[in-house]
Parts: structure tokens; sequence; C-alpha cells
């Protein structure tokens, strides 16, 4: 079933402009889906008890405009369709006057811990019961192609990087692209829609290498990789202030 939470942005979470960074801005979407999931009976905490938890596959955001520090806002979110090895959820994010000034969709896996292998999703009792179908608020995640850019930048995955599925945690990854742009592109420019897809895990001390290419103006299409495995595809549209 559908809920609002109600935010308002801290001074932490702002970058030098006092606007909301959107790894925050992930990080707090994501939360609203994990509060929605609790209120509902799904949340982290039932699902662990029966040794499964639940995995982001893909999300997509898109803002009209920055978050302000201070600013008051409210996510929407709800399930939006249940398969048997994946489910959508959707969000839409308000102003302190109630406009809609973005959204979100996003797609996830449940998988057992043991094995790292999907559930069926329809043993999840209560899951289906709680979906409502209907427009998306944003475009959905769409195939991202494999990107011949140049080598832009690697990191070890670290002790901040892990969360308590003990792989990279998906704001993760948001921050290592976000840090690839100078403050020039920041003042001029902010994040229109942001597309993470996540294939594999990455674990604590693994090296990862991130690859851009730009196919259009300001718009850029990211790989990261282990060694040669592929873990995540991205995508980052910027929009002239």
């Amino acid at each position: 079933m559908k809920a609002t939470y109600k935010y308002q942005v801290l001074p932490q979470e702002t970058d030098f402009l006092k606007e909301m960074t959107f790894v925050r801005l992930g990080d707090q979407i994501l939360t609203s889906a994990g509060r929605n999931a609790t209120d509902n009976g799904f949340g982290m905490q039932r699902l662990n008890e029966i040794n499964v938890t639940w995995v982001l596959a893909k999300i997509a955001i898109e803002m009209d405009k920055p978050l302000r520090e201070f600013q008051h806002y409210a996510i929407e979110t709800w399930v939006d369709e249940v398969g048997r090895v994946g489910t959508s959820r959707n969000f839409r994010i308000f102003d302190e006057n109630g406009a809609i000034i973005g959204g979100a969709c996003s797609n996830w896996a449940m998988l057992n811990i043991e094995t790292r292998r999907p559930v069926d999703l329809h043993s999840l009792e209560g899951l289906k019961e709680c979906a409502e179908a209907g427009d998306t608020p944003v475009e959905k995640p769409a195939r991202l192609p494999d990107v011949g850019g140049n080598s832009v930048s690697r990191h070890t995955i670290k002790y901040s990087d892990i969360d308590t599925n003990a792989h990279a945690n998906s704001c993760s990854y948001i921050q290592w692209l976000c840090d690839l742009f100078d403050k020039e592109t920041y003042s001029t420019k902010f994040i229109k829609r942001l597309e993470v897809h996540y294939i594999n895990e990455s674990l604590w001390g693994e090296r990862v290498e991130i690859f851009r290419e730009e196919r259009q103006p300001d718009d850029f299409f990211f790989e990261i990789k282990r060694e040669e495995k592929t873990i995540c595809k991205a995508r980052i549209v910027w929009r002239k202030r």
C-alpha cells in the first residue's frame, strides 16, 4: 500500500552549494522503501528471520531541481508489480508545498542469504496484496550499453562501502560516480537523471575499475568492472541550471 514519509534536508546531507547530494537523496529513497516494506510486513528484519534478504537490482531517479538545505520534502512509495523473481517499487518526491519535483522507480530481488540464489517472491505472504499497479513516475530503467570509454577511476572496496548484506552498499556506487565530476560541473549543472543497474556483488577488499563514455553532451554512461567482469552499469544525465 502507498505511504508517504516526511523529511528535512540536514546540513550534513548537502554539498558546497547547500544542495542535497544525490547520494543522500538515494539513501532517503531507499530508506523510504525499507520503512514501507516494514510497515507492510515484509521488511528486512522479518526476511532475515527466514534467512532471506532484499537486493536492489536497478534504480532510476529523476529530479526537476535539487533539494536545498533545511528544505522539507516528502517521499511517497508503493510496490508496483510482483513477479516470481523480481518486484518493482515506485517513488514520488514532493517539495514543502506538495508539488512533485522528482520521482524514481526500482527493481528488487529476494535472495537466500546463504546460497545467494533468488527466492520465489510469490512465497512471501502479503507482498502481492500490497501491489498497486499504475503510472510509473519516471522512465523505467532501460537496458544500458557496454561502455567503450576510458578507465577514469579505480576503487578498493572498504569498510565504509559495506552494508548488512556484506557487499558494497547501493549508494556507494552512486558516490563513486558522483565523485568523477569536477566543481565546475556541479556549479553550472545539476543531475537530472541517474540510473544504476547492479549486476554482480562487489565484496570487501576487491578492486573495481570505472569506465566512462559521454555519448551525447551531458549524457554519460558508466561500466564498473572487477577484472573483466562487469558488476554495475550506470548513466548520469546533467541539466544546465
